[in-house]
């Protein structure tokens, strides 16, 4: 069904993630969301791609997405936080951050982020 399908296109597409075909990968996860639009991991992982092709607004929108579809998704919030930080939205960056030390205290990657986000 729907959700098998989903699974092998996210499973393709990390598969040419970590060759770094990364618009291949935005093909599978793509179409994993069309068969599947409840499943938070597919934008969470385009996300990741866009974010390696500085798509930045493009990670933004399935970062969003995916924390609607997961409120406790860390990494959708730790991702979000990046293209913000590239698309200068330092205030939203800064919260997003924020999120995920209340999600997963002592992340690293926030703390490190935040206190780079204080000193610009």
């Amino acid at each position: 069904g729907p959700h098998m399908q989903a699974i092998s296109e996210k499973d393709r597409g990390n598969g040419f993630f970590k060759e770094g075909k990364y618009e291949r990968a935005i093909e599978c996860y793509t179409r994993g969301i069309a068969a599947d639009g409840a499943n938070a991991l597919l934008p969470a992982n385009r996300a990741m791609a866009y974010l390696k092709i500085q798509k930045y607004e493009e990670a933004e929108k399935d970062c969003t997405q995916a924390i609607l579809l997961d409120g406790s998704y860390s990494k959708a919030f730790a991702r979000r936080g990046t293209a913000r930080t590239f698309l200068g939205k330092l205030n939203e960056a800064k919260q997003d951050f924020e999120t995920v030390l209340l999600l997963e205290p002592g992340n690293k990657q926030a703390v490190t982020e935040l206190s780079k986000i204080k000193k610009k």
